[in-house]
This record gives structure tokens, sequence and C-alpha cells, in this order.
């Protein structure tokens, strides 16, 4: 699940019996327009290498030490991990005749070296037809300059 809440105190709590994890993240200072514009256009290009199947390149987009949070998949940690599961999914997804569609980040906010980006996807078959949708949040951290993901769910 990926959620947005305006500012305020948070305490997350576990009222069921399953575990559950927490990615929360507290941006205070907003970025530049040119900043935010990079990280705006990261989800469309990612979806578009994805649809081009090119692991090489998509693992480019991640910092060394990231983490991918595939759904339905465990997550894949490191460069070889994220290369490896992009590469087999995008060409099962691809051999499946599906593509994914990314139109363009909804919410993106950009403080410091830190920004993050959330939106929805949907997946079309060869006849243009939608078989699923969802949400997505990226976290990015700018390093030498570049914005790289850190974590992808």
């Amino acid at each position: 699940m990926v959620q947005w809440s305006d500012a305020g105190a948070y305490q997350p709590e576990n009222l069921g019996d399953a575990s559950f994890e927490v990615i929360q993240i507290e941006l205070k200072t907003q970025g530049t327009a040119a900043d935010e514009a990079v990280i705006r256009a990261s989800a469309p290009a990612w979806a578009a290498v994805y649809d081009a199947t090119d692991a090489d390149t998509l693992a480019a987009m991640y910092r060394e030490d990231s983490v991918l949070y595939p759904p339905g998949s465990p997550a894949a940690n490191g460069g070889a991990e994220i290369r490896e599961f992009l590469a087999g999914d995008s060409a099962a997804t691809k051999a499946a005749g599906l593509t994914l569609n990314i139109p363009e980040a909804g919410a993106v906010h950009v403080s410091g070296d830190l920004a993050y980006e959330a939106g929805t996807y949907s997946v079309t078959d060869a006849s243009g037809a939608t078989v699923d949708t969802g949400k997505y949040i990226g976290v990015f951290q700018k390093r030498d300059g570049k914005w790289l993901y850190i974590r992808l769910r």
C-alpha cells in the first residue's frame, strides 16, 4: 500500500497478528524545479525501458545498495539482484504480450538530496485492454549530481 499524509505526528501501530513493514519518509524543504522535473520524468522513462526489456539501463537507474520491492515477489537487494529480477520480469511481461504504462508521476517532492515520487500504473494486453492497475512509490537519492532510485515499490 502506498499512502500520502499531510504534515503531522504519526506513529504506525500494528493492530494485527501478521508482521508489517513501514517506510516513512518526512521531507521538510522544497527542491528545485529542475530536480522535481527529473523525478517527475523518471517513472515514465522507467516504464518505457522496462517495456523495451533493457535490464542494463533499468539497473543503471538504481544505486548499487538499492532495494526493489516488486509486487508478489521477494525483495531484490542491490544492483545484481535488481538487474536479474528486472531482466526476467520484463522479458516475461513482453512474452505475455503485456505493456506497462506509467503516464507520469503523481506526487513528487524533493528535499535536499532525497526525493520521492508516487503514482499509478496500468498494464495492458495486446488488444489495449487494461488487465491490471496499481500504485507505486519511488524514493531517490542524489549523489554526484545524479538522481537514482534507492527504494521502489
